[in-house]
């Protein structure tokens, strides 16, 4: 979407977006923060990351999102926020009604083609978190004129976001591709750890239901199938270059219990490990 369009329209008889409720999330590291499932029937929503890492969900669609990140939440559209405890949570935003660009349903400030979620540059976004500041302080001052001037400052904050017409984005599409290949590159190097699906959706910045599906959609398995599966590899490899107990290989690749690692070995290769051990030894003799 072009600024001059929005600039038509924005100024057009005069008429400017009403500035809604706006603040400032701010939130201690080791909390996180947690927003379900909701949407602003009349009201466009506009976020500004300062800090924090996470995922949103827009219309059944994960994104991630991390500091100087500007999330646009279209007027009526479903959306949940998920800000992990690993850091402290800064998240600056406010609501407007009276959105109206050009060629776009009353209150959309982006296609369903455009980015509702993109990075700003340093610069760009040191900007806007100024004007939004003295904006916030405008809504809830007392003095005169102070709400006409917080929303003349809101109609340039749209305009400064949609100046650009392209973003970039970290839509769905390549930031899935990017979770699920974090995920199976942390199984490969963390495999012998306590690993749990939570675990690693934590570290894609993804849910555990989006985590489960990305990769199945990456890899054809899921996460866990993949880690059982790379633990049976690396039990493979360690038979066949040291003399490890059985036990202690199962202890080695993650397994807890060699009852259990026993069984899934079989399972997944046909014969037990101390089978496939001598079936090894007796390859390398040629017996």
């Amino acid at each position: 979407m072009r600024s001059e369009d929005l600039i038509k329209n924005l100024f057009m008889d005069g008429r400017f977006p009403v500035l809604g409720g706006c603040g400032i999330k701010d939130v201690e590291k080791g909390i996180g923060y947690v927003l379900q499932m909701h949407h602003h029937p009349d009201s466009t929503e506009i976020l500004l990351m300062v800090d924090g890492e996470g995922s949103i969900e827009i219309k059944g669609v994960n994104y991630a999102i991390a500091p100087q990140s500007v999330v646009i939440y279209n007027q009526g559209v479903w959306h949940e926020e998920n800000l992990l405890p690993s850091r402290p949570v800064k998240m600056l935003y406010f609501n407007c009604a009276g959105i109206q660009v050009p060629g776009l349903e009353p209150g959309m400030l982006v296609t369903a083609n455009e980015p509702c979620v993109y990075t700003l540059s340093i610069e760009k976004f040191a900007t806007l978190e100024q004007l939004f500041i003295t904006m916030n302080e405008l809504k809830y001052s007392l003095e005169t004129a102070a709400h006409a001037a917080a929303n003349h400052l809101l109609a340039a904050i749209l305009m400064l976001l949609l100046r650009d017409s392209t973003h970039e984005s970290v839509g769905v599409t390549n930031h899935s591709a990017q979770a699920a290949e974090t995920a199976k590159h942390y199984i490969e190097e963390r495999y012998a750890e306590k690993l749990t699906l939570q675990l690693i959706s934590e570290k894609c910045y993804l849910s555990t239901f989006h985590l489960s599906r990305t990769f199945k959609a990456c890899y054809g398995i899921s996460p866990m199938k993949y880690l059982s599966n790379y633990r049976i590899e690396a039990a493979k490899h360690f038979l066949q270059t040291t003399s490890d107990t059985v036990g202690h290989i199962s202890a080695k690749v993650g397994c807890e219990s060699v009852t259990h690692f026993q069984s899934v070995f079989k399972k997944t290769v046909g014969i037990t490990p101390s089978n496939y051990r001598r079936k090894g030894v007796a390859l390398i003799h040629g017996r």
